[in-house]
């Protein structure tokens, strides 16, 4: 009973690590925007319905793509991860670096994006927002 107890907890563990490591597989998505152009990413493919594909970035964005502009998908394994100094790079260029701020903790980045700029006042309120967050 004890040999045939280890065996199928031995066969349930391959079965999960067989399963379970499809969820952190990224694919390669080549798709057709509205303008005409192809786009290659790099995602995971997280949820198809009514005709469209929820892709999860290796940025962490979900990008909505009609299913129907899905020329190619090619499984190309983990996306490398994102350190802090890369996600406050992504963040700079998305938003542009005078419209972000920062609070970084020892497992976490905080990110606060601004609309326009902010007096004195608004930027002691926005520092005292990120050490409370």
């Amino acid at each position: 009973m004890q040999i045939f107890n280890r065996n199928l907890f031995a066969a349930t563990a391959l079965l999960i690590v067989t399963f379970g490591s499809d969820f952190c597989i990224a694919d390669e998505f080549i798709y057709v925007d509205e303008a005409g152009d192809r786009i290659t990413t790099q995602a995971r493919l997280i949820g198809t319905r009514q005709g469209f594909s929820a892709l999860e970035r290796w940025d962490g964005q979900v990008q909505i793509v009609p299913t129907s502009a899905i020329v190619d998908r090619k499984p190309t394994g983990d996306p490398d991860p994102i350190d802090v100094t890369g996600m406050k790079d992504v963040m700079g260029k998305l938003f542009g670096e005078e419209n972000v701020r920062f609070q970084e903790t020892a497992h976490s980045l905080v990110v606060l994006v601004l609309d326009g700029e902010l007096d004195k006042t608004g930027e002691s309120r926005s520092r005292l927002f990120l050490k409370q967050a």
